[in-house]
């Protein structure tokens, strides 16, 4: 290995670059505590890569946006975010992956209880699915992709 093979070593650790991760799901619109088929694509990006396992992070986030006036009054411009959940859950354990290889990953997880999806006049709640490669250094992930959460009637 060469000087920048080591380097190269270096930054997939501290970036998470040492693989590409994504993920899908179904169905499109899933429910609180209601089952979601998943699949994790992991590709190592060039190194060979010793990970302890893969796991799926659900977050939800409530946005209030009120613009300056917008309640019949001199009301002031509010913004403000809250986190309403934020879960973590295993999907699959220790793996190895040489160099360039693809491994794919599937199951099922119960989608976390919490305040389904809506886009109100002036407060919107999302939840986002990211799936993450735990290894050393800095964990490889999906970046979260928006997942819609319905309410039963």
């Amino acid at each position: 290995m060469g000087f920048f093979d080591k380097l190269k070593g270096a930054v997939n650790f501290v970036t998470g670059g040492g693989a590409k991760v994504s993920v899908e799901w179904q169905p499109a619109l899933a429910f609180p505590g209601e089952p979601v088929s998943v699949r994790v694509t992991v590709v190592s990006t060039g190194g060979p890569i010793s990970a302890s396992g893969v796991f799926l992070d659900f977050a939800a986030h409530e946005q209030l946006n009120i613009p300056e006036g917008a309640l019949g009054n001199q009301n002031a411009s509010v913004n403000h975010t809250k986190q309403t959940l934020s879960q973590t859950l295993p999907l699959a354990g220790a793996f190895q992956l040489a160099p360039n290889e693809t491994k794919l990953f599937e199951g099922r997880v119960n989608l976390p209880q919490g305040q389904p999806t809506y886009d109100g006049p002036f407060a919107d709640h999302d939840w986002g699915i990211r799936a993450r490669v735990e290894m050393s250094g800095n964990d490889p992930d999906s970046g979260f992709q928006k997942i819609i959460v319905g309410r039963r009637a």
